[in-house]
């Protein structure tokens, strides 16, 4: 398999389509809509609470991308965001 070929495999799932961007995804949608709530006048408690239903979206969604993802992007991908909360949640910054 050539370099590109193997580029390209990364981002193919079993049947050979690009994967990148699966829709619908419930969590992300979620996820999007929360994320915009918190930029609106809201009591800072509330906005905090909402922040935290947003890691645990991600996280949920990250973990189903590792173990369900259809390519080896998403998996990655998932991977690399269960990181980045686990790191931040111990507050461990690179």
């Amino acid at each position: 398999m050539t370099y590109l070929g193997q580029i390209k495999h990364f981002f193919e799932d079993k049947d050979g389509k690009l994967t990148i961007i699966q829709f619908p995804n419930p969590l992300l949608l979620a996820w999007l809509v929360i994320l915009a709530a918190t930029f609106t006048p809201i009591d800072s408690e509330f906005k905090i609470q909402l922040q935290n239903i947003n890691t645990m979206i991600l996280f949920a969604w990250s973990y189903l991308e590792i173990s369900q993802g259809s390519s080896h992007f998403r998996r990655v991908l998932g991977g690399i965001i269960m990181s980045a909360i686990v790191l931040g949640f111990f507050n461990i910054h690179l």
